[in-house]
Formats: C-alpha cells, structure tokens, sequence
C-alpha cells in the first residue's frame, strides 16, 4: 500500500520526535555482552576456588595457589581458549585491585626487567621456543596471548603467571580483596546470590562500551524489521557497516573530506540486481549524555556527506537517531542534524515502518511486503497486481524481480496461471502491517494524544491516526479476502496487541 507523503514543519518532525522517542534499548544487564562477561567471571571463581578451598579466611590468600588453579585450567585448552580466559583474569584482577592496564602496561616491563624474571621475553614462533626484547610497553592482552602460546613450555608458562599474579596482587591488601570477594561468592552460592556480587564487578567493566546505546544494537533492530518486510541480508541492505571509500571516490574528494569520512549503518538498495546505492543511512542512538560523542558525529556529517556525494550525486542522506540522550542534553545536536539542507528525511526505531518505508517506496524500491499487499488487494490475481504497482510509480522490471524473488523464495505461491497467494509463514505479518499501513492511509491529524478510540501512528507529525473501530472495515475494503481474519475479534486484538509491542502504534 503506497503510504501517504504529508509534509510536516520541521516543528512538528521534532514534537513527533518527542512523542515516539525510544528512550533506552535496555539494562546493561540485558545484553549479550554482560552475559558473556558474566560467564567468565563465574568460571574464574569456579577454576580459583578448587585450589584455595573456595577461598578460605583460615589460610594465608596464596598467590602461588592462584597461578597454580589457572594453569590447571588452561592446560587442555586450545590457544585461543587459553588467551580468552587468561585475559578475562587479568581483566577481573584489575578491578579487584583497582589498577588500570592503561598504567600497568608501562610498569610491568620495568617489573620484569629489574626483578630479572626472565631476561629475554619467550617467543613460540612456528613450534620453536625463541627469545626477544622485552618491549618497554606491554598491555595484558599480550602478555597474556605469550603466556598462551608457551602451552608446549609448562614451566615457563607457569613461571609468567606467577610473575603477572604478583605483579597485579603486590600489595597484601590486593590479595585480601580477592579472597573477600571470593570468601563472598561461594557464601552466596546456597542462596544462588552469588551473580549478584559479580554484577557490579561486570558493569563497571563493559559499561563505557555499552552505555551509550543500553547495550543492546539498534542497527540489528532494523535488520530483523527490513526481515520482516521481504528483504534480504546482504542483498537488499547490507549486514556490516559499509565505508564509501573507493578510488573514484578518493581521486575526487579534497583533503578536508579525506580526513574525515565517515562508514554509513545502511546504504539502501545495498546489492540488489539492477540497483544502485540510493539511501545512505547514520545510526545515532544516545540513550544518555555522549556530548562529545555526538558532537564529533555532528561536526563530520557535512563533510562525509560532501565527499558521499562526489562519487554517489543522487545520494539521499536519511537519518536514524533516537534514544533520551537526543531529548535531553544533546537535543541541539538532533536538530542540527535535522535541518541540515541535505538531510532528506529521519526516522527512529518505532517509526521506521513508515517512514523507511516510505523512503524506500518513493525511490521506486519494491519490497516483497508491498507485493503482497497489492495481491491482497486484488485476491492474488498478477495482471491487476502489476497494473496498480506501475500505477504507484514501480518499474515493470522492478515488479517482475521481486514477483521472481518472491516465487523462488515461497513467499508467494503460484495457485493458477494468473493467480498468486501468500503462504501461511508470510500472511500474518502481511496482514499486520496491512493494518499499520490502513491507518497511515486512512488517518488524520488529531489535536492530542487524550483523544479518545484512536490508534496513532508516527511519520505524519506527533499525534496522527484513526479510529479503533474504524479499522476492520477498511482494511476490508481494501482486501476483501482479509474480512473473515480481521473480522475475527481475537485475531483482529491480537494483531493490535503485537503492533503495540512492537512499539508501531500507540493506543489513545
């Protein structure tokens, strides 16, 4: 269904803003990265407290116990494991002692040197043990990763995470902070309250990574919506970030632009056949105060854009920002961004259904999703498919790819010469965004979100929608084949209830 292009003051794009802003993608605590360093933190304290009677206050901590415990872990481990855990310890080490690798990294060297350990640093080069200079800076990744590929070389093996554990644990007070916490985790494992006692521990570490999006990837959100309208990963947009840095590009760009060009989140169509890059998209979400962040992006968007343009010239600049960060301090960066002449148009996390949609539409870019709409609305038969299509402004080849794609992919199944269907895994997303598309079609600007029977929609201004009871019927009329699903009232709740969920529409 084509979806209405209702020019909105720059005002308005904003209170809409406002209005359907996503202020976080989640706790911390919520991400794939927490749970991971949660993992390993847990594993440490499981390997550490098989060796120091889990971490007994009777006995003297014994840091000769902890490198022993570590290289009984690593023994059978391949190297990449081995450095994986050797470096979550070192990390956990760190925070328990409150050092920084940022100043260990220096200190360690001269450690080494002037307590003698080993003159030279060991080195397995092709299976062989060999010896270099120690470097005058070592991070503990790379100690690490040596002590890793020593697998062969026990000794010394062990000989290095004595050193390290000393090193970092120097201090007796170190050491007893430890075991404390160690003392702590195993006293809470009847009570399985011992990931609480870790939780802070793994915060502190991964939240300068994850606070500035709440951990969670707005970039991935809008790959499994695009999913859900038909398109392909790696075809029809691209599954990586995308640098427009070819040697054209380069030849024709001055040395400002050069400095500072930026990756693109999406460029849209990304590969698909008879397509070329038309929708180049930013993601910016700030779910709290990244200033300088933010400011940096800001400052390199006009020149990013200018050197995109040289090698791209119908470049269409889209913007996909969201998060509380955009509403509170960094507002003034948001409507920089906004009102810049080349911005062609924004959308955020919830309004992207409409309003990405749309910018694919008016680019003459077919989506299975618009495909079956058009079927639905014409009980599968092809001939008046592609007729009102064209009429919507999409190419005859455009139409017969995604027809093709469609087919091959089972989105749609041939039933007779002329006629096409939806098959059971693609209906009910069809159906819903059916719904969604009826309202944007059918809606109207309503004076404030307190009015009453509405379901609103964003991409038309901050309070924009229709009627709850007006629904059913007209997206009845529109696909008569729809009436006995959307007239069934659990199914037609249900339906509202997920686009809800999903955050697409607002109930007033």
């Amino acid at each position: 269904m084509k979806l209405p292009l209702t020019p909105i003051s720059s005002t308005d794009a904003l209170l809409e803003f406002d209005i359907w802003l996503t202020p976080t993608l989640g706790e911390i605590r919520d991400t794939e990265r927490f749970n991971k360093e949660m993992e390993s933190a847990v594993r440490i304290f499981e390997v550490l407290g098989r060796t120091t009677d889990k971490f007994s206050l009777k006995k003297r901590p014994d840091i000769s116990k902890v490198a022993e415990a570590v290289e009984v872990e690593i023994a059978n481990s391949d190297k990449k494991s081995a450095k994986k855990f050797l470096t979550s310890i070192s990390d956990l080490i760190y925070l328990v002692s409150g050092k920084s690798d940022n100043n260990c990294k220096c200190q360690l060297p001269i450690y080494i040197r002037q307590k003698n350990i080993l003159n030279s640093m060991p080195v397995v080069s092709k299976g062989c043990l060999n010896y270099q200079d120690w470097p005058r800076v070592i991070k503990a990744e790379q100690f690490m990763t040596i002590v890793a590929n020593l697998k062969k070389y026990t000794d010394i093996q062990t000989e290095l995470l004595r050193e390290f554990f000393e090193f970092t644990l120097s201090d007796d007070a170190y050491l007893s902070q430890l075991w404390a916490i160690g003392n702590c985790y195993y006293s809470l494992k009847p009570y399985n309250k011992e990931k609480s006692l870790l939780s802070p521990l793994v915060i502190f570490k991964i939240k300068g990574s994850v606070t500035a999006s709440g951990g969670h990837n707005p970039e991935q959100l809008l790959r499994t919506m695009m999913t859900d309208w038909g398109m392909k990963q790696g075809v029809d947009f691209n599954n990586d970030d995308v640098v427009i840095n070819t040697a054209a590009a380069r030849k024709k760009a001055d040395s400002l632009d050069r400095t500072k060009v930026r990756k693109y989140d999406f460029i849209l169509p990304y590969n698909t056949v008879g397509w070329h890059p038309k929708l180049f998209v930013q993601c910016q979400f700030y779910a709290g105060d990244s200033g300088s962040v933010s400011h940096k992006n800001v400052d390199q968007t006009s020149s990013a854009r200018r050197f995109t343009v040289n090698h791209f010239p119908k470049a269409l600049f889209v913007e996909y920002v969201d998060g509380a960060g955009y509403f509170a301090s960094l507002n003034g960066d948001l409507k920089t961004l906004l009102q810049m002449k080349n911005t062609h148009s924004f959308f955020q996390i919830k309004s992207a259904p409409i309003r990405l949609r749309r910018e694919l539409q008016r680019i003459g870019f077919l989506t299975d999703l618009e495909l079956e709409h058009a079927l639905l609305k014409f009980d599968g038969d092809k001939p008046q498919t592609v007729k009102a299509l064209a009429e919507d402004g999409y190419t005859i080849s455009e139409i017969e790819r995604v027809f093709t794609s469609a087919v091959d992919d089972g989105n749609i199944l041939k039933t007779e010469k002329h006629k096409f269907s939806l098959s059971e895994t693609r209906m009910e997303m069809s159906r819903r965004y059916l719904i969604l598309d009826t309202i944007a079609v059918n809606g109207k600007t309503v004076s404030t979100q307190k009015s009453g029977g509405y379901v609103l929609i964003p991409g038309f201004g901050p309070f924009y929608g229709l009627k709850l009871k007006d629904i059913p019927n007209l997206v009845a009329q529109y696909a008569p084949s729809l009436k006995p699903a959307i007239g069934n009232t659990t199914r037609f709740l249900d339906d509202i209830e997920w686009l809800s969920k999903q955050g697409y529409i607002m109930m007033s």
